[in-house]
């Protein structure tokens, strides 16, 4: 997205409208696309979590999971490659005590 037609005059729009609408970007249709587009990957990423982490939606599926990709956007220094590095070491980071309890009840049943 960051280096594609549509992403440079996204965050174009977003950064300095005024610029973009002198060089003849539609600033509001822009706008309308991108919160459409963040709206719907969103509710991807979302869909994915719950079916991931249980198979039926609770209201507290995830809750902290927001906040959770904020830091791992400024813990990736806002890139996107950054990012996707820091979500994969929380991603870890937060199934490791849950892997490491299963090994555990695993090696038990097995004496």
């Amino acid at each position: 997205m960051t280096h594609t037609r549509f992403g440079i005059r996204l965050r174009s729009v977003g950064e300095h409208p005024e610029a973009a609408d002198s060089v003849g970007i539609s600033v509001y249709r822009y706008r309308y696309m991108g919160v459409m587009l963040s709206g719907f990957l969103g509710g991807i990423g979302g869909a994915v979590m719950a079916e991931s982490i249980t198979l039926n939606f609770s209201v507290t599926t995830i809750v902290g999971q927001g906040f959770m990709a904020l830091a791992a956007m400024v813990f990736g220094k806002w890139h996107p490659v950054g990012a996707m590095g820091a979500a994969v070491f929380f991603g870890f980071a937060q199934s490791y005590p849950l892997s490491v309890r299963t090994f555990r009840s695993l090696s038990r049943c097995r004496t």
